[in-house]
């Protein structure tokens, strides 16, 4: 589906028209395939979380703010334009035993196993889906010097962190992301190969229901 619109046409009920659109466009293609039927980026389409329309909505509005800096448009949309805030569940550690089951389960398939070992990486060093997949060998793993030892670390700033700091702090790799790392090493110049956020959602909670863990994590 192709669809134009300009600048001038962007007000308050468009930003709504787009912002349900957007909610509901999973629904719009079952009822309507045909307006689809040469979009390839169909088949990647996920369901539309709350805070996932809100992140893309928000991208709308800085690109609206930019174009007010560059003296584009007269007006913003989002002045008269409510956007809710991203809401988040509190966050759930793992036990021991849990990382100790996930680690230690048999997985035959092999992007199960990618999967599992991208999940581990970033429970050691604490970073999101999204950070990771920007992080490459040559712009964020160093070394750094520990009591007269050379060891490996990941420099990178959370994007919430970035806008405040220039600084990069470094996490210290510990055994475990370093087994993980090592086991993609010389097959990518990531950190970790890199698949789609909708793949890495869905293979993962089947790799927890092979380990055995069923709560939510």
């Amino acid at each position: 589906i192709e669809y134009t619109t300009y600048l001038k046409d962007v007000n308050k009920l468009w930003l709504k028209d787009f912002q349900t659109y957007f909610e509901n466009e999973l629904e719009i293609i079952k009822d309507y395939p045909e307006l689809y039927v040469n979009d390839k980026e169909v088949r990647y389409f996920s369901i539309r979380t709350e805070n996932y329309v809100i992140e893309i909505m928000g991208y709308i509005r800085r690109f609206w703010n930019w174009a007010l800096n560059e003296e584009l448009v007269n007006d913003n949309p989002f002045a008269k334009y409510k956007l809710n805030q991203p809401v988040y569940d509190d966050p759930i550690a793992m036990t021991r035993n849990e990382v100790s089951k996930l680690y230690s389960v048999d997985l035959v398939d092999e992007d199960f196993d990618l999967v599992r070992s991208i999940f581990l990486f970033q429970y050691s060093i604490g970073s999101r889906p999204g950070e990771l997949d920007s992080m490459t060998k040559e712009k964020n793993l160093i070394e750094l010097e520990e009591d007269g030892e050379i060891i490996k670390a990941v420099e990178y700033t959370q994007p919430k962190v970035a806008k405040k700091t220039k600084r990069k702090p470094a996490t210290p790799l510990n055994a475990l992301a370093l087994e993980m790392m090592n086991k993609y090493y010389f097959k990518t110049n990531r950190i970790m190969p890199k698949i789609s956020a909708s793949t890495y959602s869905k293979k993962l909670k089947q790799v927890f229901e092979i380990a055995g863990i069923n709560r939510k994590i």
